[in-house]
């Protein structure tokens, strides 16, 4: 049975018009789906990929799932959200994206934005916001920036869009921030204590 989780913050973008903010009501169902995207992004993770996982669901309830493979494969292209298209494409033979969701645990990136706008994807969920991540460095990060502001971002892209897609942001950030710190972490030869979160079947497991 789905469960209303809370309230989180959600925009929608008319086409070629001015955007609306909105509260929507999570559920039991964006959780799951969003927890199978940090699955994700913990493998690219552990690949040495940034952590970033991304989660398709069609109507019926049918799952797509992909990481991030940019520097695993030697891909420019290999971000999760270009991968997990792919998936969706080749299995199914349908090139749109109409009527899906997308969960995706980090804000994509100008050009995997143009890929979901002309995908005509129905709904975007982000766990982490590039401005959030980008905005809190010194007490996660050691005083410096993991990533770097952007002047061009996905939502001018979606801004100037003839189509209409809904977006909601926060979905499990802190989990999404964890990966990140672990990042940093490994990047910098720092131990950390195994973080603990729990899986989709309610037992704790160590992301480590």
């Amino acid at each position: 049975m789905t469960r209303v989780i809370g309230e989180l913050p959600g925009i929608i973008y008319p086409p070629g018009g001015i955007a609306t903010e909105f509260p929507y009501t999570a559920n039991s169902d964006d959780v799951m789906y969003m927890e199978l995207a940090l699955e994700e992004a913990a493998i690219s993770l552990e690949q040495g990929d940034m952590p970033v996982g991304a989660v398709l669901v069609n109507s019926d309830g049918d799952v797509w799932s992909a990481h991030a493979t940019e520097k695993n494969t030697n891909r420019i292209s290999g971000h999760a959200e270009r991968n997990v298209i792919d998936k969706y494409n080749i299995d199914t033979g349908i090139l749109a994206l109409t009527g899906l969701q997308m969960y995706v645990t980090f804000e994509p990136c100008v050009g995997c934005a143009h890929a979901i706008d002309q995908g005509e994807l129905g709904a975007l969920f982000i766990a982490l916001e590039r401005s959030k991540l980008a905005e809190a460095p010194a007490e996660k990060f050691g005083g410096s920036q993991l990533i770097r502001h952007r002047n061009i971002n996905m939502r001018q892209v979606l801004t100037d869009s003839p189509r209409t897609l809904m977006v909601v942001t926060g979905l499990e950030q802190e989990a999404s921030i964890e990966l990140f710190q672990k990042k940093y972490n490994r990047d910098h030869g720092i131990v950390s204590v195994p973080l603990l979160r729990r899986s989709r079947r309610g037992h704790q497991n160590a992301t480590d």
